[in-house]
């Protein structure tokens, strides 16, 4: 009978052992095992032949994860018939460069296609700045950034379709990336500086509980702010105010401190986040990683067929 157990380094193998090579579960193709018979007698088994050879292989602390969303308002027809069974094709779409990577967590709404893929740190500016082509946004992960891009969003005109409004905010953007937001409407825009932002909406904290809209307006002005409308009082209790316009010093947020009645008061006003959330029913794709490679054929497939549901046989 013959006994089999892993090796490790450091282990002594008697002299009536052998030492063979043996398939291993998980990524390990081939492991170190000693054999010995119950016997004493040393094991005469053919052990597999190794053959010294080189392959290039890819760090994991050299890619980097980035989210791709695909708005289905924003994809052409034949692309998304492709997307909905081979969503890792998302990668090729945003970045032809991209000859082969790793992508996983599919997940699909009625209104949009949403994943996440592995890019080598070598082209991750260049993938970035792919963002919006054929449909597909790139962002980086809220974990690996310290604040958002500044983005300008394009207003959709009066019954404007969405093929038209997508070829308008590209146009519009002039190579820049491109960004999208939930909740529809005006929801492309594109990344741009400081500068380029005329107005935008902020959040205004710590404004005494009985200032009404007139004093924050003057005070605001006082301190430098063109407001294109009046100020918004919070929607509740302990909430900000909610402020559209531009300060004339550039500033990604703004600091005060005021004397009220010997009490100091400190306020600030910060871009306003939207706290909205959209409900829609999320629906896996995959339930592991898939990869998307150059030499895989996607144009192959074929429009997704609908079959109409049939009635039940009538009990006879």
């Amino acid at each position: 009978m013959l006994l089999v157990a892993k090796k490790t380094m450091m282990d002594e193998v008697p002299d009536t052992c052998q030492i063979l090579l043996l398939p291993w579960i998980g990524n390990l193709a081939m492991i170190e095992a000693v054999v010995g018979n119950l016997n004493k007698e040393t094991p005469k088994l053919e052990g597999e032949k190794i053959t010294e050879c080189k392959m290039q292989f890819t760090k994991r602390e050299d890619l980097v994860t980035l989210r791709l969303t695909a708005p289905w308002s924003c994809i052409p027809e034949k692309d998304k018939q492709i997307l909905k069974k081979k969503p890792e094709y998302a990668a090729h779409l945003l970045n032809p460069e991209l000859k082969e990577v790793k992508t996983n967590k599919w997940e699909t709404t009625d209104t949009l296609l949403t994943g996440y893929v592995l890019v080598d740190k070598a082209v991750l500016q260049r993938t970035l700045g792919c963002s919006g082509n054929n449909g597909i946004f790139v962002t980086r992960l809220a974990q690996d950034i310290i604040t958002k891009p500044n983005a300008l969003w394009i207003s959709r005109s009066e019954n404007e379709t969405d093929e038209s409004y997508f070829a308008r905010a590209r146009k519009e953007a002039n190579g820049a990336p491109m960004t999208w937001r939930r909740g529809g409407g005006n929801d492309l825009g594109y990344q741009c500086s400081d500068d380029e932002i005329q107005e935008k909406s902020w959040a205004l904290w710590g404004v005494p509980a009985f200032n009404g809209p007139g004093l924050v307006e003057e005070w605001l002005e006082q301190k430098g702010w063109k407001l294109k409308s009046k100020p918004l009082p919070p929607r509740n209790r302990n909430g900000p105010w909610k402020i559209f316009g531009t300060c004339n010093e550039k500033q990604s947020a703004y600091a005060f401190q005021a004397d009220f009645d010997g009490k100091i008061r400190r306020l600030s006003i910060v871009p306003w986040k939207t706290s909205r959330k959209i409900h829609e029913d999320v629906q896996p794709i995959t339930t592991g990683p898939r990869w998307f490679c150059e030499h895989f054929a996607y144009d192959s497939v074929g429009p997704t067929q609908v079959i109409d549901a049939t009635m039940p046989d009538s009990p006879t």
